[in-house]
């Protein structure tokens, strides 16, 4: 390969995202080069060998496929010098600073100068300005279009053979990322997805999927079949959503048509493509996301999503901040005297969430929904712990008190039925009169709370 000095007009050959004056015409077709030449004789070249050779095996495809430099230069009217051969690709250039090449491809490229069609594949001239004299001359011409004719003939399908000398990955091969697509797969059948899974921790999109023979990857760094009788099943997946829960537990894992793979570790923040080697005969391979051992997939073929319907039910969730009427504690001196000051460690405003599932209860069941009620602090250390006796909430009539109570969090969580009624809420709040000593004005020894104050809520009903 040229070094990158070499002038504009030659970095359209080799690697996607050169470019130049011959780049431009060859750009976007999976391409075999050679420099174009004459002779009575032409060697069979296998396409994919030819589409995938490099350094010195791609220089021996160009001179066996091409003929000698001298014919080729007789050929098109000019003198030509080999430039260069790389991966697909063989280079001729003048003196003068133009490029001819001859290409193979898959039926995509329509830009040629010359062409012609055997089977599946495409052989074609191209050349760069200022064109050689060939192109001048019809009856010149028309020999050089008997010569890529006969080219074209010898150029075989050689995918079974190819595929068969690359190294084969490990039936259990699955790896975030680490792949590259050769060019030629990119006409693959993508199929385009718009799926998401909703867990209670995280949203997993799938944008598509595929399935090819073979890919570049990263570990071991080379072209590498799936397998006899595999593919490669790479899923484009994303997320967009992820929540921190405290004490809910994911695992994920691959279930190939009843199968369960080795759990894996996802991180929401940093999805990329899935890639992992299946039957090519597999018909349902999912995505398993387990959440404190419940779980949820999505088909990684055509992102049906199985869940019974949780996903949905999670994402109708709803938060509202809520005002609520504060009823004061009641405080008596030492004494006995009642003492106007007011004291609470709590705001008067509290967050009520309808949630389907929690991490302490699971999902609610069909037809009810979890009630979590969190105050607002303004010193927690001024409160007595927090009893599930403090709070009851009211709905249709029914009152119901709280499944669990989170200290740390302040919060209260209740089951209640999913119903288009408001929900009345009372929750007892209890100062600490011992931490309140000296650390509240006003508060003297002996001071204590006679009747715990009140927290007095109407939370909207979702919509159902």
């Amino acid at each position: 390969m040229l070094a990158d000095e070499r002038p504009v007009a030659a970095q359209g050959i080799g690697r996607a995202g050169r470019r130049g004056a011959v780049g431009t015409v060859l750009a976007g077709a999976a391409l075999t080069l050679t420099a174009c030449a004459g002779g009575p004789s032409v060697e069979p070249v296998g396409f994919h060998e030819f589409r995938h050779a490099s350094g010195g095996d791609a220089d021996a495809l160009c001179a066996a496929f091409a003929g000698e430099t001298a014919d080729l230069s007789d050929l098109f009217g000019v003198e030509l010098t080999y430039s260069e051969g790389t991966e697909g690709g063989c280079l001729y250039e003048t003196a003068d600073g133009a490029y001819v090449a001859l290409g193979v491809d898959d039926g995509t490229m329509t830009e040629w100068d010359l062409s012609a069609t055997s089977g599946t594949f495409t052989t074609g001239v191209v050349a760069s300005p200022p064109r050689p004299p060939v192109f001048m001359d019809a009856a010149k011409l028309q020999t050089l279009q008997e010569w890529v004719d006969a080219r074209a003939a010898a150029v075989l399908d050689d995918y079974d053979d190819w595929l068969a000398t690359l190294p084969e990955a490990e039936e259990t091969y699955l790896a975030l990322g680490g792949y590259e697509l050769d060019p030629l797969m990119l006409e693959n059948s993508r199929i385009e997805l718009a799926s998401t899974l909703v867990t209670p921790t995280v949203d997993i999109d799938i944008h598509g999927s595929r399935q090819v023979d073979y890919l570049q990857l990263e570990d071991p760094g080379a072209l590498t079949r799936a397998g006899h009788e595999r593919v490669f099943l790479v899923a484009s997946l994303g997320s967009s959503a992820h929540r921190e829960i405290d004490g809910a537990d994911r695992t994920v894992h691959v279930r190939v048509d009843g199968v369960d793979g080795t759990p894996f570790t996802l991180d929401p923040s940093d999805l990329a493509d899935l890639v992992l080697s299946i039957p090519a005969d597999a018909t349902d391979v999912a995505l398993v996301v387990t959440t404190n051992d419940d779980a949820q997939e999505i088909s990684l073929i055509d992102g049906t999503i199985h869940d019974d319907g949780r996903g949905e039910r999670y994402d109708a969730r709803t938060s509202d901040m809520l005002h609520c009427d504060l009823t004061y504690p009641q405080v008596r001196q030492a004494d006995g005297t009642p003492k106007e000051r007011r004291v609470t460690a709590f705001d008067r405003y509290i967050t009520a969430h309808h949630v389907p599932w929690t991490a302490g209860s699971g999902w609610a069941p069909d037809g009810e929904t979890y009630l979590t009620l969190a105050l607002h602090p303004y010193d927690a250390n001024h409160a007595l712990p927090r009893e599930a006796s403090d709070a009851r909430v009211t709905v249709a009539g029914t009152e119901h008190g709280p499944l669990e109570v989170d200290g740390e969090n302040h919060s209260y969580t209740f089951l209640v039925p999913e119903t288009p009624e408001d929900v009345r809420a009372e929750i007892a709040i209890h100062p600490d009169g011992a931490a309140l000593v000296g650390q509240y004005q006003g508060w003297q020894e002996g001071d204590t709370v006679t009747a715990p104050g009140r927290l007095d809520c109407t939370i909207p009903a979702p919509e159902l």
